[in-house]
């Protein structure tokens, strides 16, 4: 089938759906708004609900940038998590801040980038924040976590994993076997430091290494100061080992074990808040997120590339 006629074929279907979102509306909330939409399964039925005292963010999966979301999975990254974020700062009726973290980590400028955004929340509204890990609460999920006030995991958890990773796959020998040869220009000696087509050299080695433990050294950091650590103690923990819920808790790591319904209970309780407060989201219709997720038709045909990142994860 040729590219013109996938790309009406995806026209008219959305054309057939968008006139299907009225029966799949939900109030959408925008930043100067104070009635967010409620995170339950009234919600995803689009009923609306009164707006709660609590907030929440999901933190799902991978923590970058750029996510625009798919037909699946509406759009999850550190640009939309910033969005409700501003939203939930211009909310007064909101009390109570929760991070619900599901994530194994990230890339190290987005999981720093939220952090920081979370930090300069508390600064500006005093609101409270709780992290509430549920699977998962790794590496940078970890480190976004480090920003609350407190962190409930469940005991079965996973958290910690502190450090950092960079790799790339080397194809030096196959290519050699199978008779390809790489030809690079290039402009500076270390441009191609991270070439999948060649083995770096020991100079090469401990740029990336050295490159590595800086980014480790600013995680250790953030442990220390978040968790009342001394620095020994941050270093012993951050050695990329992960712990359960319940382990973490004897270690520190976070304060304690819960589910996401023990995190509210504990928010109502620590900071008066009504009885029938439920955790509500600042995101907009889901529906809506859905069709946006087409937005740009290229990707349908875009091919995936091996890239190399530093990540958390």
């Amino acid at each position: 089938m040729k590219k013109e006629t996938i790309v009406i074929v995806v026209l008219l279907a959305l054309l057939g759906l968008s006139s299907l979102s009225p029966f799949f509306s939900q109030k959408d909330v925008s930043p100067s708004s104070s009635s967010p939409s409620t995170v339950s399964i009234s919600s995803a039925l689009g009923l609306n609900q009164e707006p709660s005292s609590i907030a929440v963010i999901k933190i799902y999966g991978p923590i970058q940038f750029g996510d625009q979301g798919n037909m699946f999975q509406p759009q999850s990254s550190v640009e939309s998590w910033l969005q409700e974020l501003k939203a939930i700062e211009s909310n007064s009726d909101v009390k109570a801040l929760i991070l619900r973290i599901n994530s194994p980590g990230g890339t190290v400028g987005a999981s720093q980038e939220f952090f920081e955004a979370v930090q300069l929340y508390k600064e500006k509204t005093n609101v409270p924040v709780i992290a509430s890990i549920a699977d998962m609460g790794t590496s940078g999920a970890y480190w976004i976590a480090l920003s609350a006030d407190v962190i409930f995991a469940n005991p079965g958890s996973m958290i910690g994993n502190i450090g950092v990773i960079l790799g790339n796959l080397n194809f030096e020998d196959l290519a050699k076997k199978l008779g390809v040869h790489y030809q690079v220009f290039k402009s500076g000696q270390y441009k191609d430091i991270l070439s999948s087509w060649r083995t770096p050299s020991d100079q090469e080695d401990k740029i990336l290494q050295n490159m590595v433990d800086n980014i480790h050294l600013q995680f250790i950091d953030v442990l220390a100061t978040s968790r009342g650590f001394n620095k020994d103690t941050a270093e012993e923990l951050a050695n990329g080992q992960i712990f359960t819920g319940t382990q973490a808790k004897n270690m520190g790591l976070i304060d304690n074990v819960g589910s996401l319904q023990a995190a509210v209970t504990f928010a109502k309780k620590e900071f008066n808040l009504p009885e029938d407060a439920e955790p509500t989201s600042m995101r907009g219709n889901p529906f809506k997120q859905w069709i946006n997720s087409f937005k740009s038709l290229d990707s349908l045909f875009s091919v995936l590339s091996l890239s190399q990142t530093v990540s958390l994860r």
